[in-house]
């Protein structure tokens, strides 16, 4: 459900959605057009015989099973790539995620995201909330994520403080130097 993801990632997801509709509105325009074009190409007689209707329509059967084939194979490699990228993600930073695939036809699970994308607008899309440094390891959740977050935010504070440190001893020892040198 869209509520359950931070402001920035429910923006990803709207991008993605639009992302999608766009390639779908694609691959239906492509099998229009080749429906027309079987038309424009194979409908020039005013009579036809049973055999040759048939034979119009088992070409437009192939060309349009091609044409789906293909844009819809397209369409799955992107999402790959898409599940790749949030993979890759979260691996680098020390977190496991597992997709749950059984929740991919899950009609109630569709029917939000089908809901979501009817509530897409431009202005939604234009908004995009401000990526902080903490945002891609707090929002990753599950496989004990939370807590590694924890662990990494905690380790950085403390290497902070440490940091802080070394750069006043640094000083302190330059200003040392420099009275010595200047004796």
């Amino acid at each position: 459900e869209a509520s359950d993801l931070s402001e920035y990632h429910h923006h990803q997801l709207l991008q993605i959605l639009k992302f999608t509709r766009t390639q779908r509105e694609t691959a239906v325009r492509e099998v229009e057009r080749e429906i027309q074009d079987t038309g424009d190409n194979s409908l020039t007689a005013d009579d036809f015989s049973h055999d040759e209707v048939k034979t119009i329509f088992d070409g437009l059967c192939k060309v349009v099973k091609s044409t789906l084939q293909t844009e819809l194979q397209h369409i799955s490699h992107c999402n790959a790539v898409l599940v790749k990228q949030l993979f890759v993600q979260a691996e680098n930073h020390g977190v496991s995620i597992t997709a749950d695939t059984s929740t991919l036809e899950n009609k109630t699970v569709l029917d939000q995201v089908a809901e979501l994308e009817k509530d897409l607008s431009a202005a939604a899309l234009k908004k995009a909330p401000p990526l902080t440094n903490k945002a891609p390891l707090a929002a990753m959740g599950g496989g004990g994520g939370d807590g590694d977050a924890q662990k990494l935010l905690q380790e950085n504070l403390q290497l902070k403080e440490r940091l802080s440190k070394l750069q006043t001893q640094c000083t302190t020892i330059l200003k040392e130097k420099t009275a010595v040198t200047d004796e």
